[in-house]
C-alpha cells in the first residue's frame, strides 16, 4: 500500500489538438484518403462533443468508483454491472446482458453489443446472438482455441478493403468490473475530484479499470452522435470480465462467443491504462504469461521436545522446495518466480505436519515460458514429501504481427490528434493474454494514471490516511485523448472493411 509522505510531480494536462502539418499534407496529396475537410470536421466535432460532455462523463466515473466491486464480492460486482448497464443505456444497445461466472465466489460478467439482435420470446438465440452455454465459440473451433500458440497471431482482417461475407464486422472493447480493493478500504476518500488543481481524479478503479470503462462509453457515445454510418455498419462489442484481477478462465471462453468469427473481427482493444505524456501515448503490444502452483508439504506432526526424532517437519521440507523453484528465475531470459503465500504450523512447540505455499512464474516468450514451467515442476519433483499442483495458466501474449498491425492503425488515427503512439510490453497480464491468439489485440487504450492497486493506509479510527498523490488516480485530460483515439481508430478500421473506393463514413 502507498506511503503517505512522498510528494509526486503533477502530470501535465494533455489536450486533443488536431492533425500535424505533415498529416494534413499527406491527406491533401493521398488520392485514397477521404477529403481533408471531412477529416478535420470529424476531429473537431469529436473534440467539441467530448468537451461538452465533460462534466457528465466525470459524474459517470464517480458513480462507478464509489461502488465497491472487489473480485471476491459477487454482489458488489453485480452492482457494478448494473451501474455500467445504466451508463450505457442511453445508447440503446441491441444487447446488454449479464452472464453468470462459473465460480460461485465471482460476480457476473457483462456483455453488450450495438448490432446483435436479442433472443426471441421463445428464448432461442437469434442469428448473431451468442449462446452463453456454447463452448467453444461460434466460428472458433476447439482445435483453434487449444492449438499451441505461435508468435504470428491471427491475420489483421482490417488490412483488406473487401466487404465481409456472412455478417457485419466486429470490433471488441474489453474492460472488467472488479478491483483489488475490499469494501471499506477507501473509507473517507472513495472519490476525490482534483481536476482543477492537479488534473486528476482519485479513487479505487479510476485507473484500473473503471476509467477504461468510461473511456469506452465516451467513444461509443461520440461515434453514435457523429458517425452514424459507422454505428450502423459495425458491431461494437463491449465485454467486462467479472474477475480479471484473478484472471478468470471462463472469460477466455465467453469472450470469443461475443466477438465471433475471427475472420470478421477488425480488432480487439483492451482498456487497461496506458500512459500519455506530452504528445506521446503508450499502448501495450505484449504481456508476460503466468503460471501459479500450490505446493504442499506433508510431514508427521509431533511434540517438539519428546517426538522430534520421529516427526517430519513440513515447513522445512517446503522451504527446500521454495528455494529450489526460486532458482528458476532468470532475469536475462525474462523469467521470474515468486513465492507469494506461505502457511504452516500451529504452535512453536509442535513439529508441523503440513505446510502450503503459492508460487507464480512469469515469462515473456513462449519458449522460455514452457521451459520455466517444466523447471518449476521438476524442481518440486526432486524434493521428498512435496506435491505440486498447477492451479492457473495464463498464456504468454508475445510480440506478434497482428498486434503490430493494429498498432499501426491506432498510430494513423493518433496522427489526426497530433499524437505519436509507442508500443510497449508489460509484465502483468490482462484479458489480452486470452484473446491474442485468435484476434488482433491491443491494450493500454484506457486513461493515463498512476499507482494502480495502491489504496490508503488507515488510521486507528478507521478513516483513510494518505496523500492523494500516492493513491490510485487517473489524469482526467487523458480520458478525452483516449476516447478520441478510440473513435478515430474505430472509424479507420470501419473504412478498411468498406467497399473499395467507398469512403463515406466521415460526417
Amino acid at each position: 500500500r502507498a506511503s503517505a509522505t512522498p510528494t509526486l510531480p503533477v502530470a501535465p494536462r494533455v489536450h486533443v489538438v488536431g492533425p500535424s502539418p505533415a498529416t494534413v499534407r499527406h491527406l491533401q496529396h493521398n488520392p485514397n484518403s477521404v477529403s481533408l475537410a471531412r477529416v478535420l470536421s470529424g476531429v473537431k466535432r469529436v473534440r467539441d462533443h467530448l468537451e461538452m460532455m465533460d462534466s457528465v462523463h466525470r459524474a459517470a466515473l464517480e458513480r462507478l468508483v464509489r461502488a465497491s466491486s472487489h473480485t471476491r464480492d459477487p454482489e458488489g460486482v453485480k452492482q457494478q454491472a448494473e451501474l455500467t448497464q445504466q451508463l450505457f443505456a442511453p445508447l440503446n444497445l441491441a444487447v446488454s446482458t449479464m452472464v453468470e461466472s462459473k465460480a460461485a465466489h465471482h460476480g457476473p460478467h457483462l456483455c453488450m453489443a450495438t448490432l446483435m439482435q436479442p433472443a426471441g420470446s421463445d428464448s432461442t438465440p437469434s442469428a448473431g446472438t451468442p449462446d452463453p452455454t456454447l463452448d467453444p465459440a461460434p466460428g472458433t473451433s476447439r482445435a483453434t482455441r487449444d492449438a499451441p500458440l505461435t508468435d504470428d497471431g491471427p491475420a489483421l482482417q482490417a488490412s483488406d478493403d473487401s466487404v465481409f461475407v456472412g455478417g457485419v464486422p466486429t470490433i471488441g472493447l474489453v474492460s472488467h468490473l472488479d478491483t483489488v480493493y475490499r469494501a471499506g478500504e477507501w473509507k473517507g476518500v472513495e472519490w476525490r475530484d482534483e481536476v482543477h488543481l492537479h488534473d486528476r481524479v482519485v479513487g479505487p478503479g479510476t485507473m484500473d479499470i473503471k476509467g477504461g470503462t468510461v473511456v469506452a462509453f465516451m467513444a461509443l457515445e461520440a461515434i453514435k452522435s457523429i458517425y452514424p454510418k459507422v454505428w450502423s455498419s459495425v458491431n461494437l462489442v463491449v465485454l467486462l470480465n467479472a474477475a480479471e484481477e484473478e484472471m478468470a478462465e471462463d472469460f477466455a471462453t465467453l469472450a470469443p462467443q461475443w466477438l465471433g468469427d475471427p475472420s470478421r473481427c477488425l480488432g480487439c482493444m483492451v482498456l487497461e491504462a496506458g500512459l500519455v505524456e506530452g504528445k506521446t501515448a503508450t499502448v501495450v503490444t505484449a504481456r508476460k504469461g503466468r503460471c501459479v502452483w500450490r505446493l504442499e508439504a506433508v510431514g508427521i506432526e509431533g511434540h517438539a521436545g519428546n517426538a522430534h526424532h520421529v516427526s517430519r517437519n513440513a515447513i522445512v521440507a517446503l522451504s527446500h522446495a521454495m528455494v529450489a523453484v526460486s532458482r528458476v528465475t532468470d532475469y536475462e531470459k525474462g523469467v521470474t518466480v515468486n513465492v507469494g503465500v506461505v502457511q504452516g504450523g500451529t504452535v512453536v512447540n509442535t513439529v508441523p505436519g503440513s505446510a502450503v505455499a503459492e508460487v507464480e512464474m512469469r515469462a515473456a516468450d513462449l519458449e522460455n515460458f514452457s521451459a520455466a514451467a517444466a523447471a518449476v515442476e521438476a524442481a518440486c519433483g526432486d524434493i521428498p514429501w512435496i506435491t505440486c499442483e498447477r492451479i492457473l495458466t495464463v498464456p504468454v501474449w508475445p510480440v506478434n504481427r497482428a498486434s503490430a498491425a493494429l498498432t499501426n492503425e491506432v498510430s494513423s488515427a493518433a496522427q489526426l490528434l497530433g499524437l505519436e503512439v509507442v508500443g510497449s510490453a508489460r509484465g502483468g497480464g490482462s484479458d489480452g493474454n486470452w484473446l491474442w491468439s485468435d484476434y488482433a489485440v491491443l491494450d493500454g487504450l484506457g486513461p493515463s494514471g498512476r499507482h494502480a492497486h495502491c489504496g490508503p493506509a488507515h488510521s486507528i479510527d478507521g478513516t483513510a490516511d494518505a496523500t492523494t498523490a500516492t493513491l490510485e488516480h487517473a489524469d482526467w485530460s487523458s480520458f478525452r485523448v483516449k476516447a478520441a483515439l478510440l473513435v478515430h481508430t474505430i472509424v479507420r478500421l470501419s473504412e478498411k472493411c468498406s467497399v473499395r473506393g467507398s469512403k463515406q463514413l466521415h460526417p
